[in-house]
Protein backbone atom coordinates (compact mmCIF):
# COMPACT_ATOMS: atom_id res chain seq x y z
CA UNK A 1 0.00 0.00 0.00
CA UNK A 2 1.25 3.13 -1.14
CA UNK A 3 1.99 6.06 1.68
CA UNK A 4 2.99 8.52 -0.45
CA UNK A 5 -0.07 10.86 0.23
CA UNK A 6 -0.31 10.42 3.48
CA UNK A 7 2.92 12.41 4.45
CA UNK A 8 5.55 9.30 5.54
CA UNK A 9 6.66 11.57 8.45
CA UNK A 10 2.90 12.15 9.31
CA UNK A 11 2.33 8.18 9.37
CA UNK A 12 5.80 7.90 11.49
CA UNK A 13 5.03 10.51 13.83
CA UNK A 14 1.33 9.05 14.49
CA UNK A 15 2.56 5.23 14.84
CA UNK A 16 4.97 6.63 17.44
CA UNK A 17 2.87 8.55 19.08
CA UNK A 18 0.06 5.47 19.06
CA UNK A 19 3.02 2.69 20.15
CA UNK A 20 4.52 5.09 22.89
CA UNK A 21 1.48 6.72 24.50
CA UNK A 22 -1.52 5.46 23.86
CA UNK A 23 -3.17 3.59 26.58
CA UNK A 24 -3.66 0.61 24.24
CA UNK A 25 0.43 -0.19 24.29
CA UNK A 26 1.49 2.68 26.97
CA UNK A 27 3.48 2.49 30.42
CA UNK A 28 0.30 1.08 32.35
CA UNK A 29 -0.98 -2.22 30.32
CA UNK A 30 -0.09 -5.19 28.72
CA UNK A 31 -0.44 -6.20 25.15
CA UNK A 32 -2.07 -9.32 26.54
CA UNK A 33 -5.10 -7.47 27.60
CA UNK A 34 -6.70 -6.61 24.38
CA UNK A 35 -4.37 -8.51 21.49
CA UNK A 36 -4.99 -11.93 22.83
CA UNK A 37 -7.77 -11.61 25.04
CA UNK A 38 -6.42 -12.29 28.86
CA UNK A 39 -7.30 -10.17 32.33
CA UNK A 40 -4.65 -10.90 34.78
CA UNK A 41 -4.93 -14.99 34.98
CA UNK A 42 -8.49 -15.32 33.72
CA UNK A 43 -8.42 -15.93 29.75
CA UNK A 44 -11.59 -14.20 28.77
CA UNK A 45 -11.98 -15.36 24.76
CA UNK A 46 -10.39 -18.80 24.64
CA UNK A 47 -10.36 -19.25 21.09
CA UNK A 48 -8.30 -15.90 20.67
CA UNK A 49 -6.02 -16.88 23.17
CA UNK A 50 -5.19 -20.51 22.02
CA UNK A 51 -4.95 -19.56 18.36
CA UNK A 52 -2.90 -16.21 18.27
CA UNK A 53 -0.85 -16.52 21.92
CA UNK A 54 -0.59 -20.50 22.10
CA UNK A 55 -0.33 -21.77 18.40
CA UNK A 56 2.09 -18.44 17.56
CA UNK A 57 4.41 -19.29 20.35
CA UNK A 58 4.01 -22.60 20.02
CA UNK A 59 5.22 -23.19 16.15
CA UNK A 60 7.95 -20.04 16.51
CA UNK A 61 9.59 -22.32 19.12
CA UNK A 62 9.64 -25.30 17.02
CA UNK A 63 11.27 -23.15 14.10
CA UNK A 64 14.35 -21.95 16.33
CA UNK A 65 16.87 -24.48 16.98
CA UNK A 66 18.06 -23.87 20.91
CA UNK A 67 21.88 -22.49 21.69
CA UNK A 68 21.57 -19.78 19.16
CA UNK A 69 21.14 -15.76 18.73
CA UNK A 70 18.23 -14.59 18.50
CA UNK A 71 16.49 -10.86 17.76
CA UNK A 72 13.27 -10.73 18.44
CA UNK A 73 11.56 -7.22 16.50
CA UNK A 74 9.23 -5.53 17.59
CA UNK A 75 8.75 -7.45 20.51
CA UNK A 76 6.39 -5.31 22.48
CA UNK A 77 6.30 -6.58 26.03
CA UNK A 78 8.73 -9.46 24.94
CA UNK A 79 6.29 -12.34 26.06
CA UNK A 80 7.98 -14.10 23.29
CA UNK A 81 11.70 -13.13 24.04
CA UNK A 82 10.89 -14.48 27.46
CA UNK A 83 10.05 -17.73 25.74
CA UNK A 84 12.66 -17.91 23.56
CA UNK A 85 15.39 -16.74 26.17
CA UNK A 86 15.35 -19.91 27.99
CA UNK A 87 17.20 -21.36 25.20
CA UNK A 88 18.82 -19.22 23.52
CA UNK A 89 22.74 -18.38 23.52
CA UNK A 90 21.71 -14.79 23.32
CA UNK A 91 18.32 -13.13 23.20
CA UNK A 92 18.29 -9.74 21.97
CA UNK A 93 14.74 -7.60 21.56
CA UNK A 94 14.04 -4.51 19.83
CA UNK A 95 11.03 -2.25 20.03
CA UNK A 96 9.97 1.51 18.86
CA UNK A 97 8.46 2.09 22.34
CA UNK A 98 10.77 3.59 24.92
CA UNK A 99 7.84 2.37 27.69
CA UNK A 100 8.17 -1.24 26.65
CA UNK A 101 11.32 -1.61 26.63
CA UNK A 102 12.03 -0.97 30.02
CA UNK A 103 9.08 -3.23 31.25
CA UNK A 104 10.99 -6.11 29.05
CA UNK A 105 13.88 -5.43 30.87
CA UNK A 106 12.99 -5.33 34.11
CA UNK A 107 10.69 -8.31 33.55
CA UNK A 108 13.42 -10.39 31.73
CA UNK A 109 17.37 -9.89 33.29
CA UNK A 110 19.34 -11.65 30.58
CA UNK A 111 18.17 -10.66 27.46
CA UNK A 112 19.54 -7.05 26.17
CA UNK A 113 16.68 -4.69 25.51
CA UNK A 114 16.87 -2.04 22.64
CA UNK A 115 15.03 1.18 21.22
CA UNK A 116 14.99 1.23 17.90
CA UNK A 117 13.09 1.06 14.22
CA UNK A 118 12.46 -2.37 12.65
CA UNK A 119 13.30 -0.76 9.03
CA UNK A 120 16.35 0.10 10.11
CA UNK A 121 18.18 -2.90 12.70
CA UNK A 122 20.46 -0.62 14.19
CA UNK A 123 23.02 -3.71 14.64
CA UNK A 124 26.16 -5.03 12.44
CA UNK A 125 25.97 -7.20 9.50
CA UNK A 126 25.26 -11.34 10.33
CA UNK A 127 25.17 -11.31 13.97
CA UNK A 128 22.22 -12.91 14.55
CA UNK A 129 21.06 -16.83 13.64
CA UNK A 130 17.33 -16.04 13.88
CA UNK A 131 15.38 -12.57 13.64
CA UNK A 132 11.96 -13.38 14.55
CA UNK A 133 8.92 -10.64 13.66
CA UNK A 134 5.61 -11.59 15.71
CA UNK A 135 2.63 -9.33 14.00
CA UNK A 136 5.13 -6.44 13.28
CA UNK A 137 5.43 -6.50 9.25
CA UNK A 138 1.77 -5.14 9.02
CA UNK A 139 2.24 -2.21 11.13
CA UNK A 140 5.46 -0.86 9.21
CA UNK A 141 5.60 2.02 6.65
CA UNK A 142 8.05 0.24 4.26
CA UNK A 143 8.31 -3.66 4.89
CA UNK A 144 10.40 -4.38 2.19
CA UNK A 145 13.35 -2.28 4.22
CA UNK A 146 12.40 -4.37 7.66
CA UNK A 147 13.52 -7.66 5.00
CA UNK A 148 16.14 -5.94 3.57
CA UNK A 149 17.42 -4.93 7.06
CA UNK A 150 16.95 -8.65 8.52
CA UNK A 151 19.07 -9.86 5.60
CA UNK A 152 21.95 -7.72 6.38
CA UNK A 153 22.05 -8.63 10.40
CA UNK A 154 21.40 -12.54 9.88
CA UNK A 155 24.17 -14.76 9.30
CA UNK A 156 24.88 -16.69 6.46
CA UNK A 157 22.20 -19.32 6.23
CA UNK A 158 20.15 -17.86 8.49
CA UNK A 159 16.39 -17.82 9.40
CA UNK A 160 13.41 -15.48 9.46
CA UNK A 161 10.88 -16.18 11.18
CA UNK A 162 7.15 -13.94 10.63
CA UNK A 163 3.84 -14.05 11.78
CA UNK A 164 1.33 -11.89 10.41
CA UNK A 165 -2.81 -11.65 9.86
CA UNK A 166 -3.89 -13.83 6.87
CA UNK A 167 -5.80 -11.35 4.66
CA UNK A 168 -7.96 -14.47 2.76
CA UNK A 169 -7.23 -13.82 -1.00
CA UNK A 170 -7.41 -9.90 -0.68
CA UNK A 171 -4.61 -8.10 -0.74
CA UNK A 172 -4.88 -4.28 1.04
CA UNK A 173 -8.12 -4.97 2.07
CA UNK A 174 -8.10 -2.56 5.08
CA UNK A 175 -10.48 -0.27 4.30
CA UNK A 176 -9.23 2.82 6.57
CA UNK A 177 -5.15 2.89 6.65
CA UNK A 178 -4.34 3.46 10.24
CA UNK A 179 -7.36 1.46 11.36
CA UNK A 180 -6.31 -1.07 14.34
CA UNK A 181 -2.60 0.85 12.89
CA UNK A 182 -2.27 -2.35 9.95
CA UNK A 183 -0.67 -0.50 7.16
CA UNK A 184 -1.05 -3.82 5.13
CA UNK A 185 -2.11 -7.00 4.88
CA UNK A 186 -0.28 -10.00 3.40
CA UNK A 187 -1.05 -13.13 1.28
CA UNK A 188 1.31 -16.23 1.89
CA UNK A 189 1.94 -15.45 -1.88
CA UNK A 190 2.54 -11.52 -1.62
CA UNK A 191 5.03 -11.99 1.77
CA UNK A 192 6.76 -15.17 -0.26
CA UNK A 193 7.45 -12.74 -3.23
CA UNK A 194 8.71 -10.05 -1.60
CA UNK A 195 10.97 -12.31 0.53
CA UNK A 196 12.72 -13.99 -2.78
CA UNK A 197 13.22 -9.92 -3.67
CA UNK A 198 15.29 -9.48 -0.29
CA UNK A 199 16.99 -12.66 -0.26
CA UNK A 200 15.57 -15.02 1.12
CA UNK A 201 14.28 -18.18 0.10
CA UNK A 202 11.01 -19.78 1.84
CA UNK A 203 11.72 -22.55 4.28
CA UNK A 204 8.55 -23.39 5.54
CA UNK A 205 4.58 -22.24 6.15
CA UNK A 206 2.10 -22.57 8.86
CA UNK A 207 -1.34 -21.45 8.88
CA UNK A 208 -2.77 -21.11 12.28
CA UNK A 209 -6.65 -20.73 13.36
CA UNK A 210 -9.59 -20.15 10.75
CA UNK A 211 -10.77 -17.71 8.77
CA UNK A 212 -13.55 -17.57 5.88
CA UNK A 213 -14.68 -13.94 4.16
CA UNK A 214 -17.54 -13.55 1.69
CA UNK A 215 -17.44 -10.68 -0.53
CA UNK A 216 -21.23 -9.65 -1.73
CA UNK A 217 -21.66 -7.96 -5.09
CA UNK A 218 -22.29 -4.21 -4.92
CA UNK A 219 -25.59 -5.19 -6.44
CA UNK A 220 -27.18 -7.19 -3.33
CA UNK A 221 -24.88 -5.40 -0.94
CA UNK A 222 -26.92 -2.36 -0.94
CA UNK A 223 -29.61 -4.52 1.03
CA UNK A 224 -27.57 -4.78 4.45
CA UNK A 225 -25.94 -0.97 4.08
CA UNK A 226 -29.71 0.20 3.61
CA UNK A 227 -30.06 -1.70 7.22
CA UNK A 228 -27.00 0.14 8.86
CA UNK A 229 -28.44 2.96 7.47
CA UNK A 230 -31.71 2.69 9.15
CA UNK A 231 -30.12 1.43 12.35
CA UNK A 232 -27.54 3.38 13.31
CA UNK A 233 -29.45 6.89 11.67
CA UNK A 234 -26.43 7.62 9.39
CA UNK A 235 -25.06 7.03 6.15
CA UNK A 236 -22.50 4.17 5.36
CA UNK A 237 -18.86 5.86 5.05
CA UNK A 238 -18.32 4.32 1.50
CA UNK A 239 -21.74 5.05 0.67
CA UNK A 240 -25.10 2.35 -0.52
CA UNK A 241 -23.50 1.04 -3.17
CA UNK A 242 -20.04 -0.74 -2.71
CA UNK A 243 -18.93 -4.25 -1.89
CA UNK A 244 -19.58 -5.62 1.75
CA UNK A 245 -17.27 -8.27 2.86
CA UNK A 246 -18.83 -10.79 5.44
CA UNK A 247 -16.16 -12.33 7.45
CA UNK A 248 -15.86 -15.63 9.79
CA UNK A 249 -12.89 -15.50 11.96
CA UNK A 250 -11.93 -18.17 14.75
CA UNK A 251 -9.78 -15.78 16.40
CA UNK A 252 -12.11 -12.57 16.88
CA UNK A 253 -15.57 -14.37 16.72
CA UNK A 254 -17.24 -14.02 20.21
CA UNK A 255 -19.80 -16.39 19.31
CA UNK A 256 -17.46 -19.16 18.74
CA UNK A 257 -15.84 -18.38 21.85
CA UNK A 258 -18.51 -18.71 23.88
CA UNK A 259 -19.16 -22.21 22.70
CA UNK A 260 -15.44 -23.50 23.01
CA UNK A 261 -15.71 -22.25 26.63
CA UNK A 262 -18.53 -24.27 27.27
CA UNK A 263 -15.61 -27.33 26.95
CA UNK A 264 -18.36 -29.97 25.59
CA UNK A 265 -16.21 -32.63 23.25
CA UNK A 266 -18.27 -31.44 20.09
CA UNK A 267 -17.04 -28.18 20.14
CA UNK A 268 -13.67 -28.76 20.42
CA UNK A 269 -13.45 -31.32 17.64
CA UNK A 270 -15.34 -28.95 15.94
CA UNK A 271 -12.43 -25.97 16.82
CA UNK A 272 -10.03 -28.94 15.83
CA UNK A 273 -11.44 -29.41 12.12
CA UNK A 274 -11.72 -25.52 11.28
CA UNK A 275 -7.85 -25.11 13.00
CA UNK A 276 -6.92 -28.40 10.44
CA UNK A 277 -8.26 -26.37 7.61
CA UNK A 278 -6.56 -23.14 8.42
CA UNK A 279 -3.41 -25.51 8.58
CA UNK A 280 -3.84 -27.36 5.46
CA UNK A 281 -4.59 -23.91 3.95
CA UNK A 282 -2.90 -21.08 4.79
CA UNK A 283 -4.75 -18.91 2.90
CA UNK A 284 -7.73 -19.60 4.88
CA UNK A 285 -5.98 -19.45 8.31
CA UNK A 286 -6.29 -16.64 11.12
CA UNK A 287 -2.68 -15.96 10.92
CA UNK A 288 0.11 -17.13 8.85
CA UNK A 289 3.84 -17.96 10.30
CA UNK A 290 6.34 -18.05 7.95
CA UNK A 291 9.89 -19.68 8.29
CA UNK A 292 12.22 -17.92 5.54
CA UNK A 293 15.90 -18.63 5.36
CA UNK A 294 18.72 -15.90 3.96
CA UNK A 295 20.00 -16.77 0.42
CA UNK A 296 23.91 -17.92 0.36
Amino acid sequence: MSTGSFGEDNIRKRLREFYEYSSRYGAATSILLEQYGTDGHEVKDPTRFMVMYEGQMREIKLMISPGKDILDAGTGDGVLAGLLLKDAKAMTALDISLERIKRCAETYKNGHFVVGNAEELPFRGECFDYVVASEIIEHLIEPERFLSSSNHVLKRGGTLIISTPSPLFYENNIGEILKDQHLHTFSPRRLKSLLRKTGFKTAGIKGIGFKLRVRIPKSIAVIPRVFYAVIKRKRPKRGFVSPVSVELNLVSNHFLNNLYSRNKTIYRRIFMFLCLIGETFPSMASQVVIKAERAL
